[in-house]
Parts: structure tokens; sequence; C-alpha cells
């Protein structure tokens, strides 16, 4: 190699160019919580170790119960447990907004909303229901109450209160009373045969309900009470989330998370065990997180150090400057105004593991930073810590390897130090390549062990390509970069899974 030609290979290790994404992110939640799930367009529910909560995606939250279900049928419940019962603390609906209970009302086993409709029982232990806006519509007269559909409910009303609910028949408990059903104004249906009282009913499904009388038969009737066919002869029914009848397995229909629709230009990649974000094939945040999600109309629910938080979408830019030379580092960075006076730190890696910390000085978008560090020709990663989210990342590797890393024109590429494959033999080669060019480039990245991908980039832009290669042992692998702007290249050993 010419000594001119060392000596750019060296300036380019030393002054890092003005680096700049189209997009990042800040923290909406930082990582406290035990999980998060989406509850709706605009809402999360997190659970800590002892409460649960709804944020809204400004930050806020907009209650807080001991347990929270999630929406079914419009509705959720917040909650609040209470010598072993849950007392009904709000009601939330799906816009967000918040009904507060103060009412001593309790929730059983149907814990959601059926037709604007929702079965609780009083301090007594009667029941009755309630409308969305926390009202009695149906008096406390019942012992048991299920979720309304086809416009009737089953009930239990006991024939001498509470108190003679249950007497003893032959050394058997038995109830003391009649199933029915019940219209969203109180008016019960007349299924009585005789003196042989219905002992059963079950939800109506398709147009009938299903009923079971004292002497062991059943039979369907009509939302009128009129009898119809013959129902089955077991006098075990089973019954679905509804308390319909039915034969087969039950299938879980109520409070089930919410699940958004995921923005397909935010695309999430792997690089060993952690994850990160690209937007439209440029790198948006490092990788970092154990667990990611999708992007949902701007936001992300992430894991990061054992907990989780929510990531909100940045239209902004990062721009690092690093200047490096004789032990001392220089470094000016201008970032989105939405952090404000969020803390900020230079991270400055070695070896994979060894690292130093600087704490940056300046306030809004404006940081900077000046420090000492070891003079060392290994490879050096760069990160930015905004808030405790690494925001940008640089590979600078050794500025006297110019046979390992190579680069000319207007093009760069920074290949991991290390792949390990997985069990089939494959390594991902995760590349980034950037584009230092003043005009968008098409840049083509190939492997000396086989796989190649093309990704195009506008000025100034960096993207993470994901190669996939087979090995059957140790190798040096060459990636090489080529566009109209010039041509890049780069090293990087894969290792087997395991070594025979």
């Amino acid at each position: 190699m010419s000594k001119k030609l060392l000596y750019l290979v060296i300036v380019s290790r030393l002054c890092l160019p003005l680096i700049g994404y189209a997009q990042t992110a800040c923290w909406l939640l930082k990582p406290i919580y035990q999980s998060i799930t989406p509850f709706g367009e605009s809402y999360y529910k997190v659970n800590t170790y002892s409460t649960m909560a709804i944020f809204d995606t400004n930050g806020n939250k907009i209650v807080e119960a001991d347990s929270i279900t999630y929406i079914t049928n419009g509705y959720a419940l917040a909650l609040t447990n209470t010598n072993g019962k849950f007392r009904l603390k709000a009601i939330i609906d799906k816009s967000g907004n918040v009904k507060d209970i103060s009412e001593e009302y309790y929730v059983d086993d149907y814990h959601f909303f059926s037709e604007d409709m929702l079965g609780v029982s009083n301090d007594k232990g009667k029941s009755g229901y309630i409308n969305p806006d926390g009202k009695l519509e149906i008096p406390f007269i019942y012992v048991s109450v299920h979720p309304f559909r086809e416009g009737l409910a089953s009930v239990f009303k006991p024939k001498k209160g509470l108190k003679g609910l249950i007497r003893s028949v032959t050394n058997k408990k038995a109830l003391v009373g009649s199933a029915t059903y019940v219209n969203h104004k109180g008016a019960e249906l007349n299924i009585r045969d005789g003196k042989n009282n219905p002992t059963f009913t079950a939800s109506f499904k398709n147009g009938k309900g299903l009923v079971q009388m004292e002497d062991g038969s059943s039979f369907y009737v009509d939302p009128k009470g009129n009898r119809l066919e013959d129902g089955p002869n077991n006098k075990e029914l089973g019954v679905d989330e509804y308390f319909a009848y039915s034969e087969e397995n039950k299938k879980q229909e109520v409070n089930l998370p919410f699940i958004p629709s995921y923005n397909a230009a935010y695309s999430i990649y792997t690089e060993g065990p952690v994850k990160g974000y690209m937007a439209n094939g440029v790198m948006m945040i490092p990788s970092q997180f154990q667990e990611a999600y999708g992007f949902a109309s701007g936001f992300a629910i992430v894991k990061k150090d054992g907990k989780y938080g929510i990531i909100k979408q940045l239209g902004g830019t990062n721009s690092v400057k690093v200047s490096e030379k004789g032990g001392k580092i220089s470094v000016q960075s201008v970032i989105p105004a939405d952090w404000g006076n969020c803390p900020a730190k230079f991270l400055y890696i070695t070896n994979g593991t060894d690292r130093l910390s600087f704490a940056m000085t300046g306030q809004e978008s404006q940081r900077a930073v000046e420090g000492v560090v070891p003079v060392t020709n290994g490879e050096k990663i760069y990160e930015l810590d905004v808030d405790g989210l690494i925001v940008w990342r640089q590979t600078n590797a050794n500025a006297q390897a110019t046979d390992e890393t190579k680069s000319s024109g207007g093009i760069s590429v920074s290949a991991p130090g290390k792949v390990t494959a997985n069990s089939k033999g494959e390594c991902v080669v995760n590349v980034r390549v950037t584009n230092r060019s003043g005009s968008a480039q098409s840049i083509s990245i190939s492997l000396s062990t086989g796989g190649n991908k093309s990704v195009k980039l506008a000025p100034g832009k960096t993207a993470v390509v994901s190669i996939t290669t087979k090995i059957v042992k140790e190798t040096r692998c060459v990636i090489s970069a080529k566009s109209a702007a010039g041509n890049a290249s780069g090293v990087t050993n894969l290792i087997p899974s395991f070594v025979l």
C-alpha cells in the first residue's frame, strides 16, 4: 500500500465525518415495568409488581388499579382487590375516557360488558346490572347473573332470599329458587312448566336459549319463552365465555389484548443477542434491546435491561462528529430538540467490553465532550446515549489494520468483529454500510463465503444489511461493497456453533 493511501485511511479513522440518521426515537416510558401491552389505538397497559395502569401516548397515567381488564365490547374495568373480592373502581372506554365508580359494586366471573350491561353484586352478595355510566339498571335481586346476549341474560333468583337459597336433599345441597331470563328493562321470561321449575338457563345463542328443569329434562326456548326442540340429555352442561351452551372447547373471546396495525416501514434487525430498528432500510435505533416489537402509530414496546418500556419515533436527526488523536477525543453532536435537557453521554468501547463513559455538556440540541482515551490499535465502538437510550453507534476499525478494512470514494462498510453460526452452520453477517457521497447510491454487498444483497442509500445515510452464509469451520470472510461512487471492503471472522 502506498504511503499516500495509508495516510488517507488513518485520517478517515481519526476524524469521522458528520453522521446523520433520517429518524430516531426517545423514551415515552422508560424501561421500569414488568410488562407492557397495547390497550387501544393510543393507550398501553403497564404492569408493575403490585399494580396496573393505563398510559396514553403523551406518557400520562389515566388510571391505576390492582387489576385492569382489556377492552371487551367497548369497555374495560379497573378493579381493586378488597379482601379477596374485586371491587369496581372505574370503567374505561375505548377512547380512554374514565368513569370513576364510587358505589360499592363487585365483579365476579363475568368481568366484562355485554350489550352495555355489566353484572355486579353488592356488599350483601345480591346481583344486578349496571350500565357504562355506573347507573344501576336492574336491581340487586338475583343470586347470580350472566352476560347479556341477543337481548337477554341468564339469571338465578332465590325463592326465599339468600338464607333460603341452600337446602339439604338426602344429604346433598340443592338450590332453592329458579333460573330464568331477563331483558334490558328487567322483565323476566316465564318459562316454568307447572311445578317443574327451571334450575339452569344458558345464554342465548343463534336465537335460542337452553333451559334445564328440576326433573333433568332440557329444551330450547325462543326470545319470547316459547318452547322449541328438546335439548341435550346430559345433565352436565358446558358453557362458553358468555354462558351459552357449548359442546365444543371454549374459545377465548373476552379480555384479549388489543392488536395494533404495525408500520411495515420500520423493521427490527438482530445483532447477536440484541435487537434494533431500521426505518425504510436505514439505521434508526442501534441494537440494544432484549425484545423489540413493531412500531404502531409511532410507538414501539421494547425490553431493555430486563424491564419493559416504550420508545417514541422522532422526526429529527442525530449528527455526531468524533475526532481522536494521541489519546485525546473530541465529540460534537446535534440531537433533536425533543430531548430537551435529557442527560447525554458518549461511550467509548474497546475490545468489545472495555468502556469509558463521558458525560456530555450542553443543553437542548447541542452537546459536546472532550476526554482522554487509551491509545490502542484495537477496534473501537463509539455510542451516543441520551437518557439511557443508545441513539447512535459507529464502529471505528483499527487505523493500522489497512488490510482488514478499506474505503475509497464515497462509501464505507463496517463489519462485526466475529459472527457465531447457528446449529445449522448459518452465520448472519450484519454489515453496516454508509453512503458518504453527495448523491444517492445503489450499493451491492457480497461475502467471500457466499451471499450478497443490494441497498439503495441517500447521501449521508447508513443502513445495516444482513447476509446469511454457511460455514463448516472458522473462516475469514471478506466483505466487499461496490457502487458508482467507489468501493469498500471489510473482514470478519465466522465461528462455527461447535468445534468437533
